[in-house]
């Protein structure tokens, strides 16, 4: 359910930056995947004009997080930036992001933005054993989010309904076909009919 039934797959970030300013001044928001060119990094820019408290930005690339640090401060040089490593990839690196992000003096966040993945088409596990992109898009995620809910809780029981958010980016792969949750690390099982590709 959207509140902006006019916003499609062509309507612009700083559009939708606009539209929701008023939810984003003075809030603590963090993005996932940030990196020079990216989705990540066009959303931190248009985040970053509405003047959050905080704007975390997450990525696997110390150097790549600096740099797109250093583009928000040239245009928005008031607004502060927060840099967070996390490779999604690993369960390990998703937990220490997680429990750092916990320490943060802010007692809340307001905004969670899940937009890193990948899509690596060569079959290739983690070093967890998961299969790259599962392990990336999906478990990833799924435990760093996990793991920072008392932050966004807290925020949602000082915040009007509806403005504290956790927002999941995600590509159409999903329309090719479901979750394989009887192969769910693509090692060549039986799939059940309903999870076969369209």
């Amino acid at each position: 359910m959207t509140t902006h039934a006019e916003f499609n797959k062509d309507t612009g970030g700083s559009l939708v930056a606009q539209a929701f300013a008023d939810q984003i001044k003075g809030k603590n928001v963090l993005i996932t995947g940030v990196s020079p060119n990216g989705i990540g990094y066009t959303t931190a820019l248009n985040i970053a004009s509405h003047n959050p408290s905080l704007l975390i930005i997450a990525g696997r690339s110390k150097d790549k997080l600096t740099a797109v640090e250093n583009d928000i401060k040239k245009l928005h040089p008031l607004v502060n930036v927060r840099q967070l490593l996390i490779d999604l990839s690993s369960i390990t690196s998703s937990r220490k992001a997680g429990n750092e992000v916990l320490t943060y003096p802010e007692p809340t966040i307001d905004i969670l933005i899940n937009n890193a993945g990948v899509n690596v088409s060569d079959y290739t596990l983690s070093v967890d054993g998961i299969e790259i992109n599962f392990a990336t898009n999906h478990i990833g995620h799924f435990l760093f989010t996990n793991l920072i809910l008392p932050k966004l809780k807290a925020a949602a029981l000082k915040s009007p309904k509806g403005e504290t958010r956790i927002i999941n980016l995600s590509s159409g792969a999903h329309a090719m076909s479901p979750i394989r949750f009887s192969d769910w690390n693509f090692e060549g099982k039986p799939l059940d009919k309903d999870e076969r590709p369209n």
